[in-house]
């Protein structure tokens, strides 16, 4: 992990500010989720105020709290600045029906999976999104899942 001072000059302030607060947004929002992500923040700010947490206290207590071990994102997002590059490959209407809704192959092009949106555009429709889980564990390099545009979510 580079540090923040160590950065040099114009990503400095990026890398510090920008890049760990949508980390804590990717961590609340996509994997842990609020139920487990607020308690599990609250706890760790009451148990460090006053003090001067080092990052592996702040992964330990997530992981402790939240219940997950959450290795594969702070390598991937911290450590290692791996790349999430997500392509969609193929999208079959059900029963020729887009109304039914799709089966949606992704392919990850990177080397780093985690969580993600997905979204869909129409001239007819308003705009959708849905979130599907890509953990590790599953295939690193290809997922697919249902969309049905009545739930907006992956079946």
């Amino acid at each position: 992990m580079t540090r923040a001072d160590a950065t040099p000059g114009l990503y400095g302030h990026p890398v510090a500010y920008f890049k760990t607060a949508y980390g804590l947004t990717l961590l609340r929002e996509d994997i842990l989720g609020p139920d487990r992500f607020d308690p599990a923040f609250r706890k760790f700010i009451r148990d460090w105020a006053y003090k001067h947490p080092k990052p592996s206290d702040f992964f330990r207590a997530m992981e402790s709290q939240g219940g997950e071990d959450l290795s594969w994102f702070w390598r991937g997002w911290f450590f290692n600045n791996w790349s999430h590059d997500l392509s969609v490959d193929r999208v079959i209407y059900v029963d020729g029906d887009p109304a039914k809704g799709a089966h949606v192959s992704v392919s990850n092009l990177g080397n780093w999976c985690c969580p993600r949106r997905c979204g869909s555009r129409s001239r007819t429709e308003p705009a959708a999104t849905c979130r599907f889980r890509w953990r590790p564990g599953s295939s690193p390099a290809a997922t697919s899942f249902r969309w049905t545009p009545a739930s907006r979510s992956p079946a």
